[in-house]
């Protein structure tokens, strides 16, 4: 589901949004009267960030109830979800979340909750491509073909951030590094906004 601009959103568009997208980010969602707190797991500026802050005024509308966004940051979402896991379930406390939620907790033994048992998906809410940059300055490559080439000559040399072992962009770098043979440097880096200007 495509919005020509974020504040066009209205309330049925983010109901229908919330009941019918088929991809990433989930509402960790339960019915509540009072004021809710939207955790968003992940820093102000983020992308999940701009999902929530879009959807906010719709699910306030929508719930009836006044909706606080709350960034919790920090590895890979882990800290965001024990909050949550660690909330009184009554609804006044829901997360925005990535596929984080399931993948961190399988990497790391020592995730402080069970993503299968301590919360309940409620809706997918967008999808979120995943895109591979360089600096240009520091990195020469002008395709997929030279970086990769450049991955072979110099793996030891190169960085790449994530906001944490576990999470999405960290396995899909992985991913690339286990195909190409190479081994990489990960910076885990707890705002994803910081990662641009270090490479």
């Amino acid at each position: 589901m495509t919005f020509a601009h974020p504040l066009t959103l209205t309330r049925r568009r983010a109901l229908v949004a919330l009941v019918t997208s088929t991809s990433v980010p989930t509402a960790v969602l339960a019915q509540t009267e009072r004021p809710i707190r939207l955790i968003v797991a992940s820093s102000a500026g983020s992308t999940i960030d701009v999902i929530g802050r879009t959807l906010q005024p719709a699910l306030t509308s929508a719930l009836g109830a006044n909706i606080v966004v709350e960034n919790i940051a920090g590895a890979g979402s882990i800290i965001a979800m024990q909050t949550l896991a660690r909330s009184v379930p009554d609804g006044s406390v829901i997360a925005l979340q990535t596929n984080n939620m399931v993948t961190a907790p399988l990497l790391i033994r020592t995730a402080p909750y069970d993503s299968t048992k301590d919360f309940t998906a409620i809706a997918t809410v967008g999808s979120i491509p995943l895109a591979l940059v360089t600096n240009a300055s520091k990195i020469r490559a002008t395709d997929a073909k030279d970086f990769v080439a450049l991955l072979k000559r110099e793996a030891k040399k190169l960085n790449y951030g994530s906001s944490g072992p576990g999470t999405t962009l960290h396995l899909a770098v992985e991913n690339i590094a286990d195909q190409v043979g190479v081994k990489l440097n990960h910076l885990p880096i707890r705002a994803s906004r910081r990662w641009l200007p270090i490479f």
